[in-house]
């Protein structure tokens, strides 16, 4: 798989954010957006006893590729659905995931009780249209706190303004 090179991004395409996570030290997701495309491009700090390679000098890269156009619908799901009681228009507790095929790409949004490490909730994204290096799909899992805390909701929000999807389930 070819990852997006931060220094020398395709033209068309912008660094929106650069997010710094607190739980995972030294790990940074880019937020990076085009006309077409959102990318979450994610490293790790490369550990060689893991079992992750070492996909550039001393990190391990994961990148998520969705429509930007999903973005909008992806905002709608979490602050309307996952984020209010179900007597306020949220989701009941059976239904944890909503899937829609936007752009030709069928994007899977799922409640994630344990994002990425225990009892920390989050939400994970799937494309089930664009395959990784060994699955058929790719996803990525964004805990609430860098949703909240470290502003990517408010990114998805700038973005889904631009973008919006008239579809929000």
């Amino acid at each position: 798989m070819t990852f997006l090179d931060i220094n020398n991004l395709p033209s068309g395409y912008t660094v929106v954010s650069e997010i710094n996570n607190s739980f995972y030290l030294g790990e940074i997701t880019y937020l990076i957006q085009s006309d077409e495309d959102l990318v979450f491009l994610r490293k790790d700090p490369y550990d060689p006893s893991g079992f992750r390679s070492e996909d550039e000098p001393g990190y391990s890269v994961s990148q998520f590729i969705m429509p930007v156009s999903a973005v909008s619908w992806a905002y709608n799901v979490v602050t309307s659905i996952f984020w209010k009681l179900p007597n306020d228009g949220g989701a009941s507790p059976d239904m944890l995931h909503y899937k829609k095929n936007i752009n030709g790409e069928t994007i899977k949004l799922r409640f994630t009780p344990n994002c990425r490490r225990e009892f920390e909730p989050g939400i994970t994204i799937s494309n089930l249209s664009r395959p990784g290096k060994i699955k058929k799909s790719t996803s990525i899992q964004i805990p609430y706190h860098l949703l909240r805390e470290k502003g990517l909701v408010d990114q998805f929000k700038k973005i889904s303004d631009k973008y919006e999807f008239n579809d929000n389930r």
